[in-house]
């Protein structure tokens, strides 16, 4: 599994989302690279990654992916960081390796898929009905969803053309990252993200969280479809506590990066430190 390294201090592990993207979306992770030392995962079939031979998608078998990296690094324990489905893979490892993790951020992420996160990700969409390229972007969820695509680059443009939904605002900085981000060719495997799509049905995490034993932080942006999971999460991980990004969406490292900062820098640099932003 390939990945990059970003900043200097003590390593924090970043996985991205998806799943199926790599993990060059973090870029700095809003500052946080002046004072940790960033290791960019790539999982399987992205960023130079080789892909499992296994067709179907494995929770499991991505926290062992992490384990694996873990030991590549030298570390007996890691700080990890997941965001979206990265936090899938960070509850599933943490619960499966209880003593490799040490802290534990789960960033816009969630246990399971219900009818609540459905509705909520339908109205975080709905913030941006004044948008001029709104219906566009329905259109293309909606024809990625029945996968009415011929292939990769074609999957490709539908996820970008509705990748706007995933803030609170579609704002200059967050235009300009999306800019970033086909500029340098990101793009997410769409094998990766079927497959996980079709155990959608049976995806449950529940069973993993009171096996974590690391000290965790719950970010979530103020406007995230994901907040709907943050009862489940607080009230399943032994050791957990909740930040807000005000104003923030999916991204909160790009959209509110200081806010973001003030919210993860104290958990990581303290015992018991976490806050509201």
């Amino acid at each position: 599994m390939a990945y990059t390294v970003v900043g200097k201090g003590p390593v924090l592990v970043c996985h991205p989302g998806g799943p199926g993207f790599d993990g060059s979306y973090f870029e700095d992770l809003g500052g946080l690279a002046d004072v940790r030392t960033l290791v960019l995962v790539h999982p399987a079939g992205t960023g130079g990654s080789d892909p499992w031979p296994e067709d179907a998608y494995s929770l499991a078998r991505a926290a062992d992916d992490v384990d694996d990296l873990r030991s590549a690094l030298g570390e007996e324990r890691v700080d990890y960081l997941g965001h979206s489905a990265g936090g899938f893979i960070g509850q599933r490892y943490a619960g499966q390796y209880p003593k490799r993790v040490r802290k534990l951020l789960l960033v816009g992420t969630f246990p399971r898929f219900t009818d609540e996160l459905r509705a909520a990700l339908d109205q975080q969409a709905r913030l941006h009905e004044h948008e001029p390229w709104f219906e566009a972007g329905l259109q293309a969820y909606a024809r990625r969803a029945v996968r009415e695509y011929a292939n990769d680059d074609e999957f490709d443009e539908l996820y970008m053309t509705g990748f706007s939904f995933f803030f609170a605002r579609y704002g200059e900085a967050e235009q300009a990252f999306v800019k970033r981000l086909r500029e340098l060719g990101a793009r997410i495997d769409r094998r990766t993200l079927e497959s996980f799509n079709d155990q959608v049905a049976s995806f449950d995490l529940r069973p993993d969280l009171p096996r974590i034993e690391a000290e965790t932080l719950i970010v979530n942006g103020e406007l995230e479809a994901s907040r709907t999971g943050e009862q489940e999460l607080l009230e399943g991980i032994p050791n957990a506590r909740l930040a807000i990004v005000e104003g923030a969406g999916h991204f909160p490292w790009v959209e509110h990066p200081a806010h973001f900062r003030d919210a993860v820098l104290p958990f990581l640099t303290s015992s018991n430190g976490h806050g509201r932003a």
